[in-house]
């Protein structure tokens, strides 16, 4: 029985150390090939400038990446990393709207490629700018001394420019202004920034100017005596006092 075990074990061996021998044939003579997946590779288009000369960018904004299978000889398989694969497209005649791109891959490994979708699709918006005026909030607790607010330079517009969608949506740019405790007009320079119908900042465009000087003029005030004026069937000799004999007035200051 021991015999037969020990016989046994020698088979195992021999069995295991030509199953070794096989795999190192395979590998060093063979060199079988395989295929790996490489996912997110980044898309180069080769025709931006031709974008950018007839106004057009991609929006909404994409992350611009394929999934591609590698095939080669295990060896040089084994060499090949996402920078190794250059993946480019162009787009052929680019309007606005959805346009196509064939994808093409170069590298230096010597390995095939096929893509999981050769084709990818891009939307494109074209860039266009208009002019929107300002509006111009009070702010602090002085905002109920303002009289006026007046821009300076006649400025009453700024220039934004985007995507078609996104300039749509703006209705006005608005800039802030904070009164506090100042009590002779001055000047400030606001931030300015383009907002939606509902006041909400719209993203992804740029304004012409971002910030204007603004002229903040005050309401004039002014100390006045209290003088009690009796009715003229009012008894003689009639004696009064007051809580105050002064009163402060605001407003315009040629009413003022």
């Amino acid at each position: 029985m021991i015999n037969k075990l020990k016989y046994n074990s020698k088979i195992k061996i021999i069995s295991l150390l030509s199953a070794m021998v096989l795999w190192m044939y395979v590998m060093a003579i063979v060199d079988p090939e395989e295929t790996k997946l490489f996912e997110n590779i980044p898309v180069t288009i080769t025709n931006k400038n031709e974008l950018n000369e007839r106004d057009l960018v991609i929006y909404p904004e994409q992350d611009l990446t394929t999934n591609i299978y590698v095939t080669g000889k295990l060896s040089n398989l084994k060499k090949v990393t996402k920078d190794d694969i250059n993946v480019y497209g162009q787009i052929n005649n680019p309007l606005e709207g959805n346009n196509e791109i064939y994808l093409k891959v170069s590298t230096s490994q010597r390995v095939n490629y096929d893509f999981k979708n050769p084709v990818m699709i891009v939307t494109l918006e074209k860039i266009i700018s208009e002019d929107k005026s300002i509006k111009v909030d009070i702010t602090g607790s002085g905002k109920n001394n303002v009289d006026n607010i007046m821009l300076q330079d006649n400025i009453d517009k700024v220039s934004i420019s985007g995507p078609r969608s996104l300039v749509n949506k703006v209705k006005r740019v608005v800039g802030t202004v904070k009164v506090s405790g100042e009590s002779n007009n001055f000047s400030q320079s606001i931030k300015l920034e383009p907002v939606d119908a509902n006041g909400k900042v719209v993203e992804g465009v740029e304004l012409e100017k971002d910030s204007v000087n603004v002229n903040i003029i005050l309401l004039a005030q002014k100390t006045v005596p209290i003088i009690l004026k009796l009715s003229d069937n009012s008894e003689s000799g009639v004696n009064y006092t007051m809580s105050q004999n002064t009163v402060t007035i605001k407003g315009k200051k040629d009413i003022v």
